[in-house]
C-alpha cells in the first residue's frame, strides 16, 4: 500500500503538526511552530487582530492556543491571557508544496502587509474542551481587526493536558534556564537553545516542557533517534502531557514502528480522543500497516470526524485507500477526491489522482 506522505521526508515531518515554539513566545507545550519550512512570510510584515477565548458560560478562558488554519496548514498564533484576550500578528502562508499559493494571495486594502484569510479558520485549543471555529472569509482586518469571541465547550472524559503540570512546580533557576532557552530559540540560535534546555532538565530531571523542546530541536536536526529519547522523558515526566505522545507518535511512524506508533497512539486517545486529530490519523495508518483494515478504517472516520478545520487532509487520503485494499472502490472514490479538493498540490495528489483514474478505467469496463 503507498504510505502516507508523512513517511516520506522529514520535510513533511515538520510541515504536519510541530511542537517547537521557536516563534511562539507565550510558554511551554505549543503544539506547532509557525510552519518555518514551508510556509514563509515574503513580505516581512504582519496584520494585527483580536479577539478573545470564553467558555460557555461566558466565564474568559485563559492559556488556550490559538490556532489558525488555512488550506489544510495549521499554524499556532499564540495564546489567551488571563482575560481569554488574545492578539494576533497574522502573516501570509504561503508553501511551496500544498496550502495557499503565491498567486492566490490577495491584499487586505492592498500594501505589503496584506493577508489572505479567505478559506482561512481561526479557533482555540484546550485539552477537555472543543472549539467553536471562526470563519475569516471575507473579513477585512486592516479596517475591522476584531475577530470576536471563540467559545470552548466542555467534552467529558478527557484526561490530557496540553500544558505540562510540571512547569509549575520547576525551580527558579531551572525556568529562568528555561526562559532563555527559549528567547535563543526565537533568535534562531538552536545549537545555544538545546545547551539551555539541556541545563535546564539537568537542574530539573521532571521539566516535561524542557525534554519536549529538546524532542522537537532534534526533529528539526534529522536526529530521530534523539527525538525520541527525548519525548520519552517528557512522557515520564509527565505521563498527561499529550504533546510528546503526538509527536513520539510521528516519529515511530516516521521510522515505520508500527506496533510502537499503535502503542503510543491508543495510550493518547485514552487521554484526550477529541481534538487530536492526528493521532487517529497515526493510529489508522499503523493499523493499516499491520494490515488491520477494519480497524483502521475506524480510526481514520475519527480523524475525520474530530478535525473540522480539515488540518490533516491525509485522513480522507489513507481512507480512500484503505476502502481499495478492501475491494471497495466506489466508496474510496468520493474519500480520494475529497483529498484532491482540500489539498490539490499535496504530496498524495498525484498518487490519489492516478487511483481516481484507474477507478474511472475500471469503472467503463463494467
Amino acid at each position: 500500500m503507498k504510505q502516507l506522505f508523512l513517511l516520506c521526508s522529514l520535510a513533511a515531518v515538520a510541515s504536519a503538526q510541530r511542537g517547537t515554539s521557536t516563534a511562539n513566545p507565550h510558554g511551554p507545550g505549543t503544539p506547532y511552530d509557525e510552519l518555518n519550512d514551508l510556509s514563509r512570510d515574503r513580505s516581512g510584515e504582519f496584520m494585527p487582530a483580536y479577539g478573545k477565548v470564553i467558555f460557555e458560560d461566558g466565564s474568559p478562558a485563559s492559556g488556550a492556543s490559538i490556532e489558525r488554519t488555512c488550506q489544510a496548514k495549521t499554524a499556532i498564533e499564540g495564546k489567551s491571557d488571563a482575560k481569554g484576550r488574545f492578539s494576533l500578528r497574522l502573516r501570509p502562508i504561503y508553501s511551496d508544496t500544498h496550502g495557499i499559493s503565491s498567486d492566490r494571495v490577495q491584499g487586505i486594502s492592498g500594501g505589503p502587509a496584506s493577508v489572505m484569510v479567505d478559506g482561512c479558520h481561526i479557533r482555540a485549543k484546550l485539552a477537555g474542551f472543543r472549539s467553536d471555529d471562526l470563519d475569516l472569509t471575507g473579513k477585512k482586518l486592516a479596517d475591522h481587526p476584531e475577530l470576536g469571541a471563540i467559545v470552548l465547550h466542555k467534552v467529558s472524559g478527557v484526561e490530557g493536558s496540553t500544558t505540562s503540570a510540571t512547569s509549575d512546580s520547576a525551580p527558579k533557576d531551572a525556568r529562568k534556564v528555561f526562559d532563555h532557552a527559549r528567547d535563543l530559540q526565537a533568535k534562531g540560535k538552536e545549537d545555544e537553545a538545546q545547551a539551555s534546555y539541556q541545563k535546564a532538565v539537568s537542574i530539573y530531571p521532571q521539566y516535561a516542557a524542557a525534554w519536549f523542546e529538546l524532542g522537537q530541536l532534534s526533529v528539526k536536526k534529522h536526529d530521530l533517534d534523539g527525538a525520541r529519547k527525548a519525548y520519552e522523558q517528557a512522557i515520564a515526566a509527565d505521563p498527561k502531557f499529550i504533546y510528546p505522545y503526538d509527536q513520539l507518535a510521528f516519529v515511530m511512524a516516521n521510522k515505520k514502528l508500527w506496533p510502537e506508533t499503535l502503542e503510543i497512539t491508543n495510550k493518547l486517545l485514552k487521554l484526550d480522543s477529541e481534538d487530536v486529530p492526528r493521532a487517529w490519523l497515526l493510529n489508522g495508518l499503523a493499523q493499516s500497516a499491520l494490515k488491520h483494515y477494519d480497524l483502521a478504517e475506524k480510526s481514520v472516520q475519527e480523524a475525520i470526524r474530530t478535525d473540522p478545520s480539515h488540518t490533516v487532509p491525509q485522513a480522507e487520503y489513507l481512507y480512500g485507500v484503505i476502502l481499495m485494499q478492501k475491494n471497495d472502490y466506489a466508496a474510496a472514490k468520493p474519500h480520494l477526491a475529497r483529498y484532491l479538493e482540500l489539498a490539490p498540490e499535496g504530496p498524495d495528489a498525484p498518487s490519489a489522482r492516478g487511483q481516481l483514474a484507474a477507478i474511472q478505467e475500471m469503472s467503463a469496463k463494467k
